[in-house]
C-alpha cells in the first residue's frame, strides 16, 4: 500500500472514531475536520504542517486528490483551502466526507500501475 493510501485510509477510521468537525480542524471533543483526519492519519496531530515540504510521505498527496474531488467554489491552489470551504458547508455531512475519501482511495489505487513480479529462480537459473 502506497503512503496517500495509508493516509487515506486512515483518515476514514478517524471521522469514524473521532467524528466530524466543522469551522477548525478539531474540537474539545477530538472531532476532526476531513483535512485534520488526513492529518491526523500522516503525523498524529490534527493541524498539518504550513508547507508541503514539512509534511510525511503521502499527506499532501492525499489533501490535493480529496481537494480534486470535492466541490469547493474555492478555486486557490491551496488543497486545504479548497477541503476546508467544503468541509465546513452545512450541507457536508460525515458520511459524505467518508464517501469522498474512499472515492480519493479508488482513484489512487487505478493510478497504481502493477509490477511483474519476477521468479528469481528462474532468472537465476
Amino acid at each position: 500500500m502506497t503512503p496517500v493510501l495509508k493516509v487515506l485510509s486512515a483518515a476514514i477510521e478517524e471521522i469514524e472514531e473521532r467524528g466530524h468537525n466543522k469551522g477548525a480542524y478539531t474540537c474539545p471533543t477530538g472531532a476532526v475536520c476531513t483535512a485534520g483526519a488526513l492529518s491526523v492519519a500522516a503525523t498524529g496531530h490534527p493541524v498539518p504542517p504550513e508547507s508541503p515540504a514539512d509534511m510525511p510521505d503521502g499527506l499532501w498527496d492525499a489533501l490535493c486528490v480529496v481537494s480534486e474531488l470535492v466541490d469547493s467554489v474555492v478555486v486557490d491552489e491551496d488543497p486545504i483551502e479548497r477541503i476546508a470551504e467544503w468541509n465546513d458547508r452545512v450541507s457536508t455531512a460525515p458520511d459524505m466526507v467518508v464517501a469522498v475519501l474512499r472515492e480519493a482511495i479508488e482513484k489512487q489505487d487505478s493510478n497504481v500501475i502493477p509490477f511483474p513480479v519476477r521468479d528469481v529462480q528462474a532468472v537465476a537459473a
